[in-house]
């Protein structure tokens, strides 16, 4: 019997030295990470989303609320609507003074003249165009040319009108040099 116990307490010192070397090689299971989330980054569209028909209907009456006290709380002069030059009158909006008037007729000038320049060059881009295409979009681009052309030379008319009317009216002072007039294409 005892060599039963010496055998059985050897078995036994001999596993738990083989169980406590196997313990040393085996190295602990490592922590495994998570992958990091990537973090939600909100957009306009997604605060739309989110947002509920009673929200804006408040929003929009806080607005409405806002505007109507700004209109209340406004000096009585600001409530008018401005006095809109006559419709009649095209040349409301023009210079007081004929020397006003002439530097803007100069400037209205020289802006019909490179408009029609710009006619000129469009003219001959078209006539050279390549494809149908390219001809069709120059020929668009010339017509609103020619159109933007016509509207100058009318208000060079009506500014035109406008300098005699002041030249005309008394105490005006000494009258300004008479404007040179762009080429006629």
């Amino acid at each position: 019997m005892s060599a039963r116990i010496w055998m059985r307490l050897g078995m036994a010192v001999l596993l738990s030295g083989s169980v406590a070397l196997a313990q040393q090689q085996t190295p602990p299971p490592a922590k495994q990470e998570k992958p990091k989330k990537a973090k939600k980054v909100w957009g306009d569209e997604d605060v739309k989303d989110l947002r509920k028909p009673a929200d804006e209907y408040a929003e929009q009456k806080q607005a409405d609320d806002d505007a109507a006290k700004a209109k209340k709380d406004a000096p009585p002069a600001a409530q008018k609507p401005a006095e809109k030059p006559a419709a009649d009158d095209p040349t409301a909006g023009f210079p007081k003074t004929v020397a006003e008037t002439v530097k803007l007729l100069d400037e209205k000038n020289e802006e019909v003249a490179f408009a029609q320049q710009t006619v000129e060059d469009l003219t001959k881009q078209v006539e050279e165009a390549a494809s149908d295409e390219q001809k069709a979009a120059l020929q668009k681009k010339l017509d609103a040319q020619v159109a933007a052309v016509k509207e100058a030379e009318t208000e060079l008319k009506l500014i035109e009108a406008h300098l005699k009317k002041l030249r005309a009216q008394p105490g005006q002072g000494t009258p300004a040099p008479p404007v040179q007039k762009p080429p006629e294409i």
